[in-house]
């Protein structure tokens, strides 16, 4: 055999780079003042998506805010309904915006207070400024003239019973020939909030911010249990929308056929089809759709498991402990190299996927390069140790 054609082998060192978390720059974020800015930056899109979106096409946000928006919903109805003229369908447009926005602010109060009390300083903060600024903004935008009247994907109010127009009960029908366009229009809506909803929802999570709600419970439930509580979110979802649907649109459509029974055709007053109208279809969909985006881009409540192979793996954990922030319970492993026979170390820590990104940052502050990597824990039984933040009140009970 020839020696030319022998085949030769080389081996050298590559830097492999692999960002854990979509919008990773935004993880690198550390000044609070900075993390203020974006956050009111991701409320106003929030708020304007969410008036385009939800609030004029008589779809329901998610959790708190789509309880809020039922509520706000039957409240415009009342006023509309026990009132006649102008005047009250001006008063009516204002209740609305104003409701909405308020109560959504007023049911996060105590989920403000957990996250105060047992999530984090720095996370109660932003998420409160996220909420007042998403207030504001929201209130500012719903009071900009005709606003009510920007459809993206189709005019919903086009061809709608004018007695229903008037009483600002917001519904597609099923059995409606012209309501047959509106019904894919109104899956469009679902579509684009749920995308755009799970990107600032992950972005806010990256800036350890929420934008409210159960984000809050799941974020104290995970990191306090860990647990992942997607499933379980999906479920008190949809039952929000449930609730939401109850009573801003079937108790509100079922007064009206039930005193204008020919307005809409053959459609009965407090029918099977106009509870489960396309309105709650499409935010049935537009639910399970944002869970499956959130978990792509931002798997929050996942369990992970990381390891970290260093040469100064005595001095990342020394860091790991000392830090008031995120506190990390560790275990050093001994290894031997395969190819150099020699002795070295490799820490190990379980921890939600939200905390890996941070822990990667705090080992690159010691060991640029260090190698690590992250397994998800699909299940797991049994017991770990975990380090927790205790406050110095706290500590003075116990003592007591």
């Amino acid at each position: 055999m020839n020696d030319d054609n022998k085949i030769r082998y080389q081996t050298k060192k590559i830097k492999l780079s692999q960002s854990f978390l979509h919008f990773s720059i935004l993880h690198r974020v550390s000044n609070f003042k900075i993390q203020v800015l974006l956050t009111i930056v991701l409320a106003l899109f929030f708020s304007f998506f969410g008036v385009i979106l939800i609030q004029n096409t008589g779809l329901y946000g998610m959790g708190i805010e789509g309880i809020s928006q039922g509520f706000a919903r039957l409240g415009t109805f009342l006023i509309s309904y026990l009132n006649k003229g102008e005047n009250a369908k001006q008063k009516a447009y204002i209740a609305y915006n104003i409701l909405f926005w308020a109560i959504t602010l007023v049911l996060n109060i105590p989920l403000l207070i957990l996250a105060y009390f047992k999530v984090g300083k720095r996370f109660f903060k932003l998420t409160t400024i996220f909420m007042i600024a998403s207030t504001i903004f929201g209130i500012a935008i719903g009071f900009i003239p005709n606003i009510e009247k920007l459809f993206i994907f189709g005019n919903l109010i086009r061809n709608t019973p004018q007695k229903i127009v008037d009483y600002k009960v917001q519904i597609v029908f099923w059995n409606r020939e012209k309501d047959a366009i509106k019904q894919l229009s109104l899956f469009l809506y679902g579509i684009a909030w749920a995308i755009i909803q799970a990107f600032i929802a992950s972005a806010l999570f990256i800036l350890s911010s929420s934008s409210g709600g159960f984000d809050i419970l799941g974020m104290w439930y995970s990191r306090k249990y860990f647990k992942s509580v997607g499933s379980i979110f999906m479920i008190i979802h949809l039952i929000s929308l449930l609730i939401a649907n109850t009573a801003g649109t079937f108790i509100p459509i079922g007064l009206t056929l039930n005193n204008n029974p020919k307005i809409a055709n053959d459609v009965v007053a407090w029918s099977i089809s106009t509870f489960f109208n396309p309105n709650l279809i499409s935010g049935i969909v537009m639910i399970l759709l944002n869970g499956f985006v959130v978990n792509l881009l931002f798997p929050k409540y996942n369990l992970v498991h990381v390891q970290i192979y260093s040469s100064k793996a005595f001095e990342i954990n020394e860091l790991l402990k000392n830090n008031e922030n995120n506190t990390y319970a560790t275990s050093i492993t001994k290894i031997i190299g395969g190819y150099t026979l020699k002795e070295k170390n490799v820490i190990n820590t379980t921890c939600m996927y939200f905390d890996a990104a941070s822990l990667l940052l705090f080992v690159r502050k010691i060991d640029t390069n260090a190698f690590f990597t992250i397994t998800d824990i699909k299940k797991a039984d049994g017991y770990i140790y975990v380090s927790q933040k205790i406050e110095e009140n706290d500590i003075n009970k116990k003592a007591k």
